[in-house]
């Protein structure tokens, strides 16, 4: 029996066995890292949903309001109440002027501002 421990073959049986079973491992650890990342992605993208729902969800609700139904009426369709005239202005694009700023730079700075 004690020969066949010290047998060269056996030990290189149970030397493969140790490297595939090591190696079973590693490819394992790999995999579970992998999956850690995907749930993780998963949980990001639901959380992302989540928050989308509630927000469409406080549209919706906002929706129904029957403030919020009239003012769609009257400012989309131009619906009115009896009695009422209602008049569409075109809407106006305001242009803003900017006061340009002078600088008063000295020469030295403005040949810098040329060449530089």
């Amino acid at each position: 029996m004690s020969k066949l421990f010290f047998n060269p073959l056996t030990t290189l049986i149970i030397s493969l066995l140790v490297i595939v079973f090591w190696l079973s491992l590693y490819q394992t650890t790999q995999e579970i890292r992998s999956s850690d990342k995907d749930t993780q992605a998963i949980r990001d993208h639901n959380a992302d949903l989540t928050l989308e729902i509630q927000s469409l969800e406080t549209k919706i609700s906002s929706a129904k309001n029957p403030n919020t139904r009239e003012k769609v009426l009257r400012d989309e369709f131009l619906m009115q109440k009896e009695g009422e005239y209602i008049l569409k202005l075109p809407d106006i694009e305001l242009i803003e002027i900017e006061a340009e700023e002078e600088k008063h730079l000295s020469a030295w700075e403005e040949w810098q501002g040329l060449l530089f």
